[in-house]
């Protein structure tokens, strides 16, 4: 059980990286049984040019299991970004993923972003990834490929899900 804490407890895989630095790939592979209480999970971001990830390690671990919830341990993640070029101006060509496969999640979040394109001058197309089989994904406000400001570069996002899992949508897709 992770549990952090602070006065903005977060999560955070990838480096933003700075000018010709693209930042390396970072990973955090769960194990068994995992249960993290953040406010919020940042996965690749900034000018992150390898890809950073989340996923189950189903080599050590069969049917692992992991539980997302914010800090106090009940309610949701406020923020989770996977794939955030932020305020980065030049060539941001961010990469991330959250990969679940071979086992089970449960994830309760307020705002989810699959891929969010530069709020500064970037140019570039970010690249994130949702992957899923079994377990649940509740979420209240779902953004997919997300276009910062009008006339900014582009996002590709993808959301997958590949088994029996549930993806609740509560209020804007």
């Amino acid at each position: 059980r992770l549990r952090l804490s602070g006065p903005a407890p977060s999560l955070a895989l990838g480096g933003r990286g700075g000018n010709n630095n693209g930042g390396n790939s970072s990973y955090l592979y769960l194990g068994a049984d995992n249960t993290i209480f953040t406010d919020s999970i940042l996965v690749g971001r900034g000018k992150q040019g390898g890809d950073s990830s989340i996923l189950f390690n189903t080599n050590a671990f069969p049917e692992p299991q992991a539980v997302f919830r914010g800090a106090d341990g009940q309610s949701r993640v406020a923020l989770w970004s996977i794939a955030d070029s932020e305020g980065i101006s030049g060539t941001v060509n961010t990469r991330g993923s959250c990969q679940f496969l071979g086992g089970y999640v449960d994830a309760w979040v307020d705002q989810l972003y699959i891929a969010k394109s530069s709020t500064g001058s970037g140019s570039g197309t970010p690249a994130g990834y949702w992957t899923m089989e079994r377990g649940i994904l509740d979420v209240n406000r779902l953004y997919v490929g997300y276009q910062s400001i009008p006339g900014a570069n582009g996002a590709r996002g993808t959301l997958r899900l590949l088994g029996p899992g549930i993806i609740r949508v509560n209020d804007s897709l």
